[in-house]
């Protein structure tokens, strides 16, 4: 004959038997879920680090409150601004590793730049706007656009837009400031590509807002 704690402990050890099984189960999930690939609204730049190969020049631009490195070989407005556009309100500045000639003609000169780094500020700009600027590439192969953070602003990366020649930027705005840096491929070989994109990804690096009037 059972007695009355044998009949009260079989209830207790099915408890116990599910109370376990509940925390496998809920720890098995929180594990997967973890496990699960996150989108990262961040623009991931290595930082420069005193071994990398090259020594930095610093520009900096104070009426539109920026400043940026480039490597120290290198020069500024590499492709001259006299043969530059710039629209009312915009200021801009592009880096390279050869100065093009004012009055440059043909491929020669062009491949033997090969791309360049260009900064844009539209100092009465939108950013919506700028953006929806680009969708005219969007059939373009390789083109693509997505939202993303820089400099813990809403900022929108953008691959293979352009005229002529095209380029991957990424576009922010700062109060009504709109600010592009693009690596631009001009006649770039395919096996310059990599350390076209790796120079780019240090120099997005540099970029620092500075207080200006």
């Amino acid at each position: 004959m059972k007695t009355v704690s044998q009949r009260g402990f079989a209830p207790l050890v099915i408890l116990l038997v599910v109370l376990i099984i509940a925390v496998i189960g809920v720890g098995t999930y929180y594990s997967n879920k973890s496990n699960i690939p996150q989108e990262s609204n961040s623009v991931i730049v290595p930082s420069l680090s005193p071994k990398l190969e090259y020594d930095w020049n610093t520009y900096t631009n104070i009426g539109t409150g920026y400043s940026i490195d480039y490597p120290k070989n290198w020069v500024e407005n590499a492709w001259p601004q006299v043969a530059i556009e710039v629209p009312i309100n915009s200021q801009s500045v592009n880096f390279g590793k050869y100065k093009l000639p004012n009055s440059f003609t043909g491929e020669i000169e062009l491949k033997k730049l090969g791309y360049l780094i260009e900064v844009w500020v539209d100092t009465d700009g939108n950013l919506e706007q700028i953006v929806a600027g680009n969708d005219e590439y969007k059939e373009r192969p390789g083109y693509k656009k997505e939202k993303t953070i820089f400099n813990g602003l809403e900022a929108y990366k953008i691959q293979n837009t352009g005229g002529d020649f095209p380029r991957d930027r990424i576009v922010f705005q700062k109060g009504n400031q709109v600010y592009s840096i693009s690596l631009n491929y001009l006649l770039l070989d395919e096996t310059q590509k990599p350390e076209a994109q790796k120079i780019y990804q240090q120099i997005l690096s540099t970029f620092k807002f500075i207080n200006y009037k």
